[in-house]
């Protein structure tokens, strides 16, 4: 597993041209997995899982189950 601190060193080692180009594929794989999440929010809404999982709102499942600060949650649900 890669530490912060070593991604860091790693990240010192890149050309710039390098690092242009995998901050570019990094921002395409969030996008990707950003609208899996959103589509799986979608889905966990539609079939009410939040309530059988003791949350009343699915904004409290963001924040209190996954961990999702409160304005990354609002973010999330309100899409």
């Amino acid at each position: 597993m890669t530490t912060e601190s070593t991604m860091k060193a790693d990240l010192r080692h890149l050309s710039n041209s390098d690092l242009v180009l995998s901050l570019k594929r990094l921002a395409k794989a969030e996008r990707k997995i950003t609208h899996l999440v959103l589509l799986h929010i979608i889905e966990v809404e539609n079939r009410k899982l939040h309530l059988q999982l003791g949350y009343d709102r699915i904004f409290s499942y963001l924040t209190k189950e996954l961990g999702y600060s409160e304005y990354s949650a609002y973010e999330r649900r309100n899409f």
